[in-house]
This record gives structure tokens, C-alpha cells and sequence, in this order.
């Protein structure tokens, strides 16, 4: 009767045991599934990183490739109205006639284009224009330039 209690006894700190172990492998087959979502996670994770910092770069990129080209853009239409007003665009009725007393009739002009019109005036002192010297260029200074975006809407600058 010992033995039967002894051989009960033990089977059932077999079984406990074997729970145990079983707890033990379940608890750490937990924590490597755990690990290993949390890895995924972190692999997830660095992609949508890498993604938006590729996403960032290439909107740097368009935005630096959108100044240049309104750089050039700006440098090509400055450098046009400066040739344009060193050719004097006044109209022939507003320039000094040879042997008038009066060298110019007006002192502010328009020029008008599909996007854009640039006012000027004439920027040479007006006592050496009324005293018709001839050896004087004259020199004009915008005013005010009124960008057309689309029809019916402007913005000066």
C-alpha cells in the first residue's frame, strides 16, 4: 500500500511537473511569437520610415527643380523688360520732337501682354529732360507688374 501511495505520489509530481514544463514551453513559445510579431512590426515600421523619407526627398527634389525653372523663368523675363526699356518705349507722340521745348509729354506708360502688364515711368531728372539734352539716355524705372494667373484674376507685385 506504501508503494502504491509512493508510485501515486510520484505520478503526480510527474504530472505537476509536466504542467510545469508545459506552462514553461507555452510561456516561452509566447514570447518568441511576441518577439517575433514585434520584429515584423519593427520591419513594417522601418519600410513606411524608409518610404516617407524617399516620399520627402523626391518632393524636395520636384520643389528645388520648381525654383530653378522659376529662377530661369524670372531671369529671362527681367532680362527682357530690361532690353525692352533700354530701347526706349515710349511711343514716338510722348519723345522729345527736335526743336520743341518741351521733351516729353508724358511720364508714365504701360506695356500690356497675355500674362503679365509692367508700368514704368520715365526716371531721368525732368529739368534735364525740359532742357532737351540730347546727350542724356533716358532711363526708366518700373512701377508695378500685374501677373494674370487666369482670366479675370490678377496679383501685383
Amino acid at each position: 500500500a506504501n508503494n502504491i501511495a509512493n508510485m501515486a505520489e510520484k505520478e503526480e509530481e510527474n504530472e505537476q511537473a509536466n504542467e510545469q514544463a508545459n506552462e514553461e514551453e507555452e510561456t516561452e513559445q509566447a514570447r518568441e511569437k511576441k518577439k517575433e510579431e514585434e520584429t515584423e512590426k519593427d520591419k513594417e515600421t522601418n519600410k513606411q520610415r524608409e518610404q516617407q523619407g524617399k516620399q520627402e526627398k523626391e518632393k524636395e527634389r520636384q520643389e528645388d527643380l520648381r525654383k530653378r525653372r522659376e529662377d530661369v523663368a524670372f531671369a529671362s523675363l527681367k532680362a527682357a523688360i530690361e532690353e525692352l526699356l533700354g530701347l526706349d518705349p515710349r511711343t514716338p507722340q510722348s519723345r522729345q520732337k527736335k526743336g520743341a521745348s518741351v521733351a516729353t509729354t508724358h511720364r508714365y506708360w504701360a506695356l500690356d501682354f497675355d500674362a503679365c502688364s509692367i508700368a514704368f515711368r520715365l526716371a531721368s531728372s525732368p529739368s534735364s529732360l525740359l532742357e532737351g539734352r540730347e546727350d542724356e539716355v533716358p532711363a526708366f524705372e518700373i512701377v508695378k507688374v500685374t501677373h494674370r494667373k487666369t482670366a479675370g484674376s490678377e496679383r501685383s507685385s
